[in-house]
């Protein structure tokens, strides 16, 4: 069951009750937030974001720049209201899994700031270490310009580069994603694997850190590509519940995909997809030394997988800290639909993915070594190291 509450800012809270899927975005489509708009010149959103520092949540990125200085200020309250209270009730106007909201509501602090308290344009900061700061607040299209230059910012450019470290190698893996053609191509990514593998045994190093640490997901064969380089054995892989539904058919076949052997399925059956024995592809210049992944807080999707299944399948160490936006078992394949009386967009996963290692109790990604931020950025050590 899902309750949806709608005011006239975005995006909508939600919480969930027996959903037998994890509800993955939710929102009002164009025209029905009318009044959002109407507010959109108004300046009552923060213009900073927030991030966790030592147990307690210090300003980090300032959309205004005239506020750089209180960037790294450990926040006490605004306006009177715990910073606690603040974060709370800004993760409750997101989606996702508890651990998930917190940090969608710190990245985005700003933006749902108005969800957490009443709309007013201009601000009372405390601080633990005793200042206060008085600012003014943003506009909703100066919060809306952001995250569209965030979502769309090419951070990976190169998707997979290599460095030498002495008699070790570094491979920055930051992101799996695939386009159907060029540089992105899946053909392209391939290729660019296949020569930094030939560069390592060229190079003759013994360890190789890869890092998927900042590394969102994408396309799972990036990985299983990957997994052929460094490991020659076969390996189980996910295995994966899927409920018939003739709305998620229907949904296939306006993407032009057919699919005869889930159509013949009677609706409402959960079809059961055992983990099967992977073999990995036959690929030039594997390499046989240490090999270590390196996972985050932004470990997510088919990279987060990527991961799971080197643990289960004891190929390597993971080393760094534990992924903060996905688990191991989850949801995928999404499904997305406008309700039919409100017209509320809905978005959610249709396939339930279970790890090799099946369903246990703590289902999270946890590195074998933990390390701190510092220690993840200092990549030069982070190699040299003896993990």
């Amino acid at each position: 069951m899902l309750f949806v509450q709608t005011k006239a800012f975005r995006p909508l809270p939600i919480r969930q009750a027996s959903l037998s899927y994890p509800l993955t975005g939710v929102r009002l489509r164009p025209g029905l937030w009318s009044a959002c708009e109407n507010r959109a010149g108004l300046t009552g959103y923060l213009p900073f974001t927030l991030k966790q520092v030592a147990g307690n949540y210090a300003i980090d990125v300032c959309l205004d720049s005239k506020y750089n200085s209180i960037k790294g200020q450990t926040l006490l309250s605004i306006n009177g209201i715990s910073r606690k209270e603040l974060v709370q009730k800004c993760a409750l106007a997101t989606t996702g899994f508890p651990e998930q909201r917190t940090a969608t509501a710190l990245r985005q602090f700003g933006y749902l700031y108005p969800w957490a308290s009443k709309l007013k344009t201009t601000f009372l900061l405390k601080t633990n270490n005793g200042k206060s700061f008085n600012i003014t607040g943003i506009t909703l299209k100066e919060w809306d310009n952001y995250l569209a230059i965030k979502a769309n910012k090419a951070d990976c450019e190169e998707r997979f580069s290599y460095t030498r470290h002495n008699d070790a190698g570094y491979i920055n893996a930051c992101s799996f994603d695939v386009k159907p053609k060029g540089k992105y191509s899946l053909d392209s990514i391939k290729h660019k694997i296949d020569g930094i593998f030939r560069q390592i045994k060229q190079d003759g190093v013994n360890k190789l850190v890869i890092d998927i640490s900042h590394n969102e997901g994408g396309n799972s064969s990036v990985g299983d590509y990957l997994i052929s380089y460094i490991y020659g054995k076969p390996y189980m892989d996910y295995q994966t519940n899927w409920k018939r539904s003739d709305e998620y058919l229907q949904l296939l076949k306006s993407w032009g995909i057919e699919n005869p052997s889930y159509a013949a399925e009677p609706v409402g059956k959960v079809l059961r997809y055992p983990s099967e024995q992977v073999n990995p592809e036959i690929v030039p210049n594997t390499f046989s030394g240490k090999v270590i992944i390196v996972i985050g807080p932004a470990t997510f999707s088919s990279a987060l997988s990527f991961a799971t299944l080197i643990r289960d399948n004891h190929i390597a160490k993971l080393i760094g800290q534990t992924p903060v936006n996905g688990h191991p078992n989850g949801f995928g394949e999404m499904y997305y639909t406008n309700l039919p009386h409100t017209q509320i967009f809905v978005r959610f996963g249709v396939k339930e993915h279970i790890r090799p290692a099946g369903k246990i109790s703590d289902n999270n990604l946890r590195p074998d070594v933990a390390l701190t931020e510092s220690q993840m950025m200092d990549i030069d050590k982070l190699v040299r190291q003896n993990y």
